[in-house]
């Protein structure tokens, strides 16, 4: 997922990471949030979760839930998707 002048970057506990997170002044922030970060971006720009799940090389849909976090942003599309009720329904509720 990272890559580094086009190679992936397997080792994340390094003094660079390290010195770039104190010259920018970033505290109690770990490499392994960026995967975080990374997941959810993807969910809230609609990437099924099943291609997410490939792309990040989770083995289980869980592991992928568990990473992929969702804003309330994301799902206010959701709730606004019906904002009618259709005139069937309101004759059925009389």
């Amino acid at each position: 997922m990272f890559v580094y002048h086009g190679s992936p970057v397997y080792q994340t506990v390094t003094a660079a990471w390290k010195k770039a997170l104190k010259r920018v002044g970033i505290r109690d922030f770990r490499w392994h949030d960026l995967r975080h970060t990374w997941a959810s971006w993807h969910v809230q720009r609609g990437t099924p979760i099943q291609v997410l799940k490939e792309l990040g090389r989770w083995e289980t849909m869980e592991m992928v839930q568990r990473y992929a976090h969702l804003s309330a942003d994301h799902l206010s599309q959701w709730v606004h998707a019906i904002t009618e009720v259709p005139a069937k329904l309101h004759l059925a509720a009389v």
